[in-house]
């Protein structure tokens, strides 16, 4: 069988050109895999180069937060130093300020004993004195002429009438209700006081969250913990003023208080020496009675008066009948003839505290006692 050259050249042609195709395209299937195995070679290494600057980062962070965290507690550690160590110093110093304090005391109490013993040996002196001149003067009482003694009896009345309104006064003043002032100020002294604590708590706790904040904390959130402590601080100047006021007035009327206690002491020497006055003059003081008349002979000292016979004095008119008082109850005769009707005693050291049969409640002091029935 004859084979045409030329089918030959076409088929070897057409076997080379398919061999050259699949021989290209095997080739371009290799490279594809290849790229693609770099690609992915190449994304896993970006993945874990990603992977570990993620890991890098989070250590970084959690170095960062670590180290922060060893700063505020070394910061706390050392706020906390402080304290103490301002604590021990100002216990230290409250007790050198005690010590201090009670060797004053000690010294100014032996001062305070030594200027009481003074004034107490300078008032008997005083005393001593005043009563040798009163009884000169009373003994000169006898030479004098009935007009000079009843001018004498009128004049110690109306000193004994005087030192006892006096005492009325005052101790009225003493006795009576609270005024709604002295409670209006104290009620504000104890708002103040409650505040001025409540504020220095406060205080101290915004200092405490504003040291805790400076570590930490932003610029605003300093600024606002100053703010705030501003604010609380103006506050407790107002209520530390307001105490003060309170304080003032509360001591003015403590101040009052003790004048009249003082006054009353004085308003009772001058009523007790009215007393002797007019009863080494014969006259009763609690009872009105006609001055002693031309002739009488009076001794100084002596409680009793002789009239001469041929002189007639008025009798005195005779007081009342008093009622008689409530089952249970005392009656307390003071010095200067005044009676008092306690339905209820308590007894307060040097003074009785009472309530009287029409319910008001008096203080009498033991000294004013000249008897007591029950």
């Amino acid at each position: 069988m004859r084979i045409d050259l030329t089918v030959v050249i076409v088929l070897a042609f057409i076997i080379g050109v398919g061999w050259f195709a699949k021989s290209n395209y095997d080739r371009y299937q290799r490279e594809e895999v290849v790229k693609a195995e770099k690609a992915k070679q190449e994304r896993e290494e970006k993945e874990r180069l990603a992977m570990e600057e993620q890991e890098r980062r989070d250590n970084a962070a959690k170095e960062e937060f670590e180290v922060r965290r060893k700063e505020q507690i070394a910061q706390q550690k050392i706020r906390q130093e402080e304290q103490d160590r301002n604590r021990r110093l100002a216990e230290e110093r409250e007790i050198e300020r005690r010590a201090k304090y009670e060797a004053n005391q000690k010294l100014t109490q032996a001062e305070r004993e030594a200027e009481t013993r003074r004034q107490m040996e300078e008032a008997r002196r005083v005393e001593a004195e005043r009563l040798k001149a009163q009884r000169e003067e009373r003994a000169g009482w006898a030479a004098k002429s009935a007009e000079e003694r009843a001018q004498l009896v009128k004049q110690f009345q109306t000193e004994y009438e005087a030192a006892k309104k006096e005492i009325e006064d005052l101790e009225q003043k003493l006795n009576a209700e609270k005024d709604p002032k002295v409670i209006a100020w104290q009620n504000k002294l104890a708002g103040a006081e409650k505040t001025i604590s409540q504020l220095n708590a406060q205080i101290a706790g915004t200092s405490e969250q504003h040291g805790a904040s400076g570590t930490l904390g932003g610029s605003r959130v300093v600024n606002d913990r100053r703010e705030e402590i501003a604010k609380l601080q103006t506050k407790l100047a107002a209520a530390k003023k307001e105490q003060a006021d309170a304080q003032a007035a509360l001591g003015k009327v403590k101040a009052e208080r003790e004048a009249a206690t003082t006054g009353i002491e004085g308003a009772k020497v001058k009523r007790d020496s009215a007393i002797a006055n007019l009863k080494a003059l014969g006259v009763d003081a609690t009872k009105p009675a006609a001055a002693p008349a031309a002739g009488s002979t009076v001794t100084a000292g002596s409680s009793t008066a002789q009239t001469a016979p041929s002189e007639k004095t008025e009798p005195a008119a005779k007081d009342p009948p008093a009622a008689a008082p409530a089952a249970g109850a005392t009656v307390y005769i003071l010095k200067d003839g005044k009676k008092i009707t306690a339905v209820k005693t308590v007894d307060a050291g040097d003074s009785y505290s009472v309530k009287t049969e029409a319910g008001k409640f008096i203080v009498i002091q033991k000294s004013d006692i000249e008897k007591i029935e029950k």
